[in-house]
């Protein structure tokens, strides 16, 4: 068993405490059976950890010498285990010369589904559909005769194309489990569009043409024929070299569940030859994949006939390393064909190459899989992340542990007079710190402790808050420091009176947030009511000294900034977060800027996190989070859940934040699953 290994639970898991259901994972197809949804979700999983499936065409079917041997494929003949995915083909089951062929075929792809499902393997399916105008070649060059204009709704082979998509729907059914389940199929029709051989490719159908084609299939697949055991593979080949011309056919995020793309082309002698090609495109599927929050795929690739004896190692394994995918397919090992092969055999010059890299600890074979159609509890955070109503979450790292501090959401503000605190050794399994600061040691608040910010020096924790939401300077309150020798506290009241007690810019002082500068500088971000500043701690963090202008409070609004800022480094830019909107709406949503220095300007980039109304709504005042080890980054936010209106009603949440290779932060997607375990030790 490799690195990287999946677990299990079923269709209803239990996530810190909080039941989940497979309805929480967003397929193309909302009424995807619950294994459909698990096979996506661990896809994606794979993906994220660095780990890459292997896979082959026919490979159970037959091998370069041989055929319809039982357990037995070229590639299990070198390494001890067949490839992790089996592609198959729909292309015999509407052939209408042969009926009793027609029929042997079709019980030999359910039987190989069945039996690759059996061993744990994953099944994908092409369709080189023969031309429904007659029955013909799918090769343009062998039947030049054009069909997708006429089998769209209103053509006059309308109808003959649904009976081809009925007989895919009735065959798909017969894909079931030994309990009666039906198996996940990945399902990838119209491949390689952007070139010309195929009668649905490029010149024999317009772009909309297409597109409509692609969307009537799902459509009428998922909704008419019933079909929910399906994930929908987009690829075209090699043609295009920016992300706008692999987009220029594609038919929706609503229609596509895997970005894939075939590319024999780049890594052909007599083609491009130039590996670094293929590494170019798949890193715009890849990013395409991950902006959309989808599985990224190399559906199709290999050399045929491969003659280096290192090719596996040093021309595809290179580029899976550096690209972020979920699978990669090879094509297949003809018998009839001598030259066409796309894995070695045994005594081959690439044997022992291909063992290596079948070794190779993030390429992944059947063996090296678990179950594929189920979700681990154990695995995932949930959102959100633990029980009860919290905001304004503030996370850091201390030690070996993950803290975070939220403000307590009460009914009311008078209910709000402590905070509890939370940690977890791997951002899954939490431990409640109940009341680690309240209003018995902090005796100047009688309301609305708020907005915890956390931090270390010296081996004493630091614990800021706001107290009694004052709105002018006749009230008395404001921003307090709190500070204990251990994380959970109990903490004491630092200074027994505010640390900021006025208006200063505007800036009610609420929303506090502790900055550690590269040079070991602390600054403080705080505000409220549209109003930002930084003030500068003394030593002892009992007070501010002036900045390199001679000011105390100096402010930093950047446009549309209300509240909640947070700072952090990285590669040397400063970025600046907020959250704007209004707190209890369902528009509330994270910003942010990029600058040079901690003092700004600061000009606004745009919104990275934000609501989904199928999810939850007001989406905001975060924190953000960096695991050196795993290189990952987290932002935690609160939400509003959908089930509930009061503006109290809010819960703490966490998901993946990433960049782009520009250094510009990646839309977050808010979800009901969270992250993967992490853990600090």
């Amino acid at each position: 068993m490799k690195k990287i290994c999946l677990y299990i639970t079923l269709s209803l898991y239990t996530i810190a405490g909080i039941a989940q259901s497979d309805k929480d994972i967003i397929t193309v197809d909302k009424k995807a059976t619950a294994g459909t949804k698990a096979l996506y979700f661990n896809l994606l999983k794979i993906q994220n950890e660095g780990g890459i499936i292997f896979g082959q065409q026919d490979a159970t079917l037959y091998g370069c010498s041989w055929s319809g041997e039982t357990d037995r494929s070229d590639v299990k003949d070198i390494t001890g285990t067949h490839p992790a995915i089996i592609g198959l083909d729909f292309e015999s089951i509407t052939r209408q010369d042969d009926k009793e062929l027609r029929t042997r075929q079709t019980q030999q792809l359910v039987d190989e589904a069945k039996k690759t499902y059996r061993r744990g393997g994953i099944i994908t399916f092409s369709w080189h559909m023969r031309n429904p105008a007659n029955d013909g070649s799918f090769y343009w060059e062998k039947n030049p005769v054009k069909a997708v204009s006429d089998i769209l709704p209103g053509g006059s082979l309308h109808e003959t194309y649904k009976r081809y998509l009925k007989t895919v729907a009735e065959v798909s059914s017969q894909f079931v489990n030994d309990n009666g389940e039906l198996i996940p199929i990945i399902f990838r029709p119209f491949h390689e569009f952007d070139g010309e051989w195929f009668w649905w490719g490029k010149g024999h159908c317009t772009k909309e043409e297409y597109i409509s084609l692609w969307q009537f299939t799902i459509n009428y697949l998922k909704d008419d024929s019933g079909v929910h055991n399906f994930l929908y593979a987009f690829s075209p080949d090699c043609r295009f070299e920016t992300a706008n011309e692999y987009l220029n056919y594609y038919p929706g995020d609503e229609y596509v569940d895997i970005l894939g793309v075939d590319d024999y082309w780049d890594f052909r002698p007599d083609g491009a030859n130039d590996p670094s090609l293929a590494e170019h495109k798949l890193r715009i599927v890849s990013n395409i994949a991950s902006s959309k929050n989808k599985v990224a795929a190399f559906t199709e690739t290999g050399l045929e006939g491969v003659k280096d004896p290192k090719w596996y190692t040093t021309k595809l394994l290179p580029i899976l390393q550096k690209v972020k995918l979920s699978y990669v397919m090879v094509w297949r090992n003809a018998n009839d064909m001598e030259h066409h092969f796309y894995t070695p055999t045994k005594g081959h010059p690439a044997e022992k190459d291909f063992l290596l890299f079948s070794k190779e600890p993030n390429i992944l074979f059947e063996s090296d899989l678990s179950d594929m159609y189920k979700i681990s509890s154990s695995d995932i955070t949930g959102n959100p992340i633990f029980r009860g109503w919290y905001a304004d979450p503030e996370a850091v790292i201390y030690a070996d542990k993950y803290w975070v501090y939220p403000t307590y959401s009460g009914a009311t503000y008078t209910d709000q007079v402590y905070l509890d605190a939370f940690s977890s050794p791997d951002l899954v399994n939490w431990t409640k710190h109940s009341q680690v600061l309240d209003t018995i040691s902090v005796k100047w608040i009688w309301r609305a402790m708020w907005a915890p910010a956390a931090f270390e020096k010296d081996g004493r924790y630091y614990l800021l808050f706001g107290g009694n939401d004052i709105q002018n300077d006749n009230e008395y309150g404001g921003i307090g420091i709190a500070v204990a020798d251990k994380p959970e506290g109990p903490f004491k009241d630092y200074l027994s009176k505010p640390l900021i007690d006025k208006f200063h810019n505007g800036a009610q002082p609420i929303d506090q947030f502790v900055f550690k500068d590269s040079d070991g500088s602390y600054y403080l971000y705080y505000g409220g009511w549209r109003h930002c500043n930084v003030a500068k701690f003394n030593d002892d963090f009992t007070d501010f000294v002036p900045l390199s202008d001679g000011s105390i409070f100096k402010e930093v609004t950047p446009d549309g900034y209300v509240e909640g800022p947070f700072m952090f480094i990285r590669n040397g830019k400063y970025y600046f977060m907020w959250s704007e909107g209004d707190w209890v709406g369902p528009d509330y949503c994270v910003a942010y800027a990029i600058s040079d220095n901690p003092f700004g300007p600061f000009e606004r980039i745009g919104k990275i996190l934000q609501q989904n109304p199928k999810i939850a709504t007001g989406a905001g005042h975060h924190s953000v989070v960096h695991e050196p080890k795993s290189n990952k980054w987290y932002i935690f936010y609160h939400r509003h859940p959908l089930d509930r209106e009061e503006g109290y009603c809010r819960e703490t949440c966490i998901e993946e934040m990433q960049f782009d290779n520009k250094g510009f932060i990646k839309p977050v997607t808010i979800t009901n699953v969270g992250v993967h375990k992490n853990e600090l030790k």
